[in-house]
């Protein structure tokens, strides 16, 4: 055991912000859900937000993103699926969401993407309403429940394979979109042309590339040779 760690056989007292052992110890680490700093946007801390203490109700969009917090993807926020297996196929899903939705943002002009409130709510009431018949509801002290034995359970409603199949593309009418360009969201096709037309990309590729073991996509330099294909024309004419 590296001697930055300790292990504590003891039976855990108290779920606070931190762990709180029955023998009155207070360890030094934190394995809540509430951001050990201030979170603040638009005046809205997110410490306060998804406070049980204060009587929040934790809303969360798909585990990975909050409303009225735009442009924020985390992994494995609240109703996440962290007790559902190994970690690191869910941490490539998540990342595989979080490239598409940037690249989205970047070449569309995308200035803010949010999540609607009203959808986070519903897949809230969703999620509690599922989790009612599971044995997570059990009348059992778990930090899935911030630390109490009747709290709701803030996990993913199905199956890991479940999860990453809703992650597999963005939902994107689930987002409050704003543009760079508030008067027209279009502005973002610019000249009109594709930048392959300009880059010596091939601009025949929705036919397929020549070279199909090495997939390379480039603009072939015809010669004589297509004469083979044009009959008696050469490839001047």
């Amino acid at each position: 055991m590296q001697s930055s760690a300790r292990l504590a056989s003891t039976r855990l007292g108290m779920l606070s912000f931190h762990l709180e052992l029955l023998l009155g110890e207070q360890p030094d680490t934190d394995v809540l859900r509430v951001p050990r700093y201030p979170f603040i946007v638009n005046g809205c801390d997110l410490r306060d937000t998804w406070s049980a203490t204060k009587g929040n109700k934790v809303i969360s969009y798909l585990s990975y993103a909050v409303p009225d917090y735009p442009n924020h993807f985390s992994y494995c926020g609240p109703y996440g699926p962290l007790a559902h297996g190994s970690f690191f196929p869910l941490i490539a899903k998540w990342t595989d969401l979080f490239v598409k939705i940037i690249t989205k943002m970047q070449l569309e002009r995308i200035k803010s993407l949010r999540p609607k409130m009203a959808v986070a709510r519903q897949f809230t009431e969703h999620a509690d309403l599922y989790l009612q018949r599971t044995a997570w509801t059990s009348p059992c002290s778990s930090w899935f429940k911030g630390g109490t034995k009747d709290g709701k359970p803030t996990i993913y409603p199905g199956s890991r394979l479940h999860f990453m199949q809703l992650l597999e593309d963005p939902r994107y009418e689930d987002f409050e979109i704003e543009y760079m360009d508030p008067k027209n969201m279009y502005s973002f096709l610019g000249n009109g042309f594709a930048t392959r037309e300009f880059n010596g990309q091939d601009i025949t590729n929705y036919l397929g590339l020549l070279e199909r073991q090495g997939e390379r996509d480039q603009q072939p330099e015809f010669d004589d040779g297509l004469v083979d294909f044009l009959g008696d024309k050469s490839p001047d004419q």
